[in-house]
């Protein structure tokens, strides 16, 4: 079954027939229908997020694919940072942050919402470049290192 008749069998409210009385369809029953198709996992992409010890963003992305295709495998379809090896990296903030707040930038930026979708769309999308953000003690003294975010086909 396609991704549109997925959503169009979950819809409810919508006229089978010409004795069925129309409703129309709210924000809440939408987000609620791709909501259930997401969670379904028929896009066969998820969410990741991994931290990786670095100064410079170019050495600890290197680095967390390294480590994420050791520990994974190289054969593709992993679901982690190792299928962004090609598409890169999007910094989304450069002066570092706590590791605390890093993690509320992550849990911001791959949350959905039903208005306005992802906050950066560009980093949601399983073949496209993934997230950065710095990670250190105060945004005055050098990251330590980076928390890198996205979405990977699986």
């Amino acid at each position: 079954m396609g991704q549109f008749e997925g959503l169009l069998k979950h819809l409810t409210g919508f006229p089978q027939s010409s004795t069925v009385p129309f409703k129309p369809l709210t924000d809440k029953m939408i987000d609620d229908t791709a909501k259930r198709i997401w969670e379904g996992q028929k896009m066969s992409a998820e969410p990741f997020d991994q931290y990786q010890d670095g100064k410079n963003v170019s050495n600890a992305f290197k680095a967390a694919v390294a480590k994420a295709q050791h520990d994974r495998g190289h054969e593709g379809y992993t679901g982690t940072i190792a299928e962004k090896c090609d598409e890169g990296y999007i910094v989304i903030s450069k002066e570092p942050v706590p590791p605390d707040e890093a993690k509320a930038l992550v849990t911001k930026n791959q949350s959905w919402n039903h208005v306005l979708g992802y906050a950066n769309p560009a980093v949601m999308e399983k073949w496209g470049p993934c997230g950065a953000i710095a990670v250190g003690p105060s945004p005055f003294k050098p990251a330590v290192g980076w928390w890198f975010f996205g979405m990977a086909s699986t």
